[in-house]
This record gives C-alpha cells, structure tokens and sequence, in this order.
C-alpha cells in the first residue's frame, strides 16, 4: 500500500512494500513506475519518496540519485521584545 499526498510542485508518499521476503518481486518498482506516471500527468516535477527510517527502502531510494534534504531544522534566535519583557 502507499499514501501520496500532492501539492503544486512535490509528490509527498510512503511506501508500505517492505516484507523482506517479498522485495524481489518488484512490486516496489511497480508502485513507483504508476505513482511516477500519476506525478507526470500532474505536472509534478519532484518526488518526495519518504524512507530514511528503513534500511531496504533507503537503499532502494538511493538508485534514483536523491537530494537529501532535512525534515526540519533547530535553529536559535534572540527576539528583542521577549528579552524586554522578561527584564519587567
């Protein structure tokens, strides 16, 4: 099964075609080469194949050369106006 969510620019989706046993079957491939088609008719340029928290769909997701790019990010800041009210 898979969940694909869309936006203008991205397709977002999860694979859930991760039993070991039947990974060489190729029904990975299948999803991706329908779900790539439904992206293509979209006009969707970028494909966000969500799968760092498995080894096997890491190393699947590898083979299509991906940018990896953070969920999120920390950052610290000081705002001025919080600082002056923690003076009052």
């Amino acid at each position: 099964s898979r969940v694909v969510l869309w936006d203008k620019d991205v397709g977002h989706f999860w694979m859930a075609a991760t039993y070991e046993k039947y990974l060489s079957t190729g029904v990975r491939s299948l999803f991706n080469i329908v779900l790539f088609e439904e992206g293509e008719l979209r006009g969707v340029k970028k494909m966000n194949h969500m799968s760092g928290n498995m080894n096997s769909l890491s190393q699947f997701v590898t083979g299509f050369n991906p940018e990896l790019e953070p969920y999120f990010s920390v950052s610290k800041f000081k705002l001025p106006v919080i600082n002056t009210l923690r003076k009052i």
